[in-house]
Order: structure tokens, then C-alpha cells, then sequence
């Protein structure tokens, strides 16, 4: 039962958080559609693009995961400053080419620049969130 249980859980909560964050970003588009000049119908605002839209879930999305990752093993796994550093430097830039990397080759297209941008704001907003605390905690 345990291992029944530790399949379905991480499918169905990846199911959950991804239909939670989708019905997040909808309602806050909607609601900045909402808030809109309605006398002057040619104003568009910036944070009625895709884009800025994309990146505030992505953003959100690492904080989440940075916030689980410390609930669930709250020691830092690196314990030499030096190296903790290069992590927080290196590590945001290699995840981003690897999801970059794998989206191309699951596309068949090259990858779009923003597809970097989405997949680094993740990975530093994870990365930010997981070292802020556990650097903190001694």
C-alpha cells in the first residue's frame, strides 16, 4: 500500500499544483483585464502580456517548490560557503539550458529566448528561497 501510495501521490499533487497555478494566473489576468482604463480603449497594459504573466507564475511556481524543498530536508546540502556561492551562480544558469535543451529536442524548434528566461527565473527563485533558509538556520 505504501508503494501505491508513493506513486499516486506525486502524480496527483503535480496534477493539483499545476491546475492550481493554471487557475492562478487566469484569475490574475482577468482581474488586470478588469482593472483596465475603460475610457481610453487603445491602453494596453504591460502586465496584460503573456509573458509577464508566464514569468510571475514561473517566479511563483520556485518559490513554492524552494519553500517545499526546505519543509522537506531543511540542512543545506552544501556546507562550504565558497561552494554554496558557485551553486547559487552556476546551478540556475545549467538548469535553464537543460530545460532549454530538453524543450528543443521535445519541439523539434529551436527554443525561444523567453523559454530561458521562464526556466532561470525558476531555478534562482527556487535556489534564492532554498539558501535564504537554510543558510539562516544553523
Amino acid at each position: 500500500m505504501d508503494c501505491l501510495l508513493e506513486v499516486l501521490i506525486p502524480i496527483f499533487g503535480e496534477f493539483f499544483f499545476g491546475m492550481v497555478w493554471e487557475l492562478l494566473a487566469n484569475g490574475a489576468v482577468w482581474t488586470l483585464k478588469q482593472i483596465r482604463t475603460a475610457g481610453d480603449p487603445t491602453y494596453t497594459s504591460a502586465l496584460d502580456s503573456p509573458r509577464v504573466v508566464a514569468l510571475l507564475v514561473w517566479a511563483l511556481t520556485g518559490l513554492a517548490c524552494g519553500f517545499a524543498s526546505v519543509g522537506i530536508m531543511p540542512k543545506p546540502m552544501i556546507h562550504v560557503m565558497i561552494l554554496r556561492v558557485i551553486n547559487l551562480v552556476v546551478t540556475p544558469l545549467l538548469m535553464a539550458g537543460a530545460v532549454v535543451a530538453f524543450q528543443s529536442w521535445l519541439r523539434k524548434t529551436r527554443a525561444t529566448p523567453a523559454a530561458f528566461l521562464n526556466a532561470y527565473l525558476f531555478a534562482i527563485c527556487y535556489l534564492l528561497t532554498r539558501s535564504f533558509f537554510t543558510w539562516t538556520a544553523r
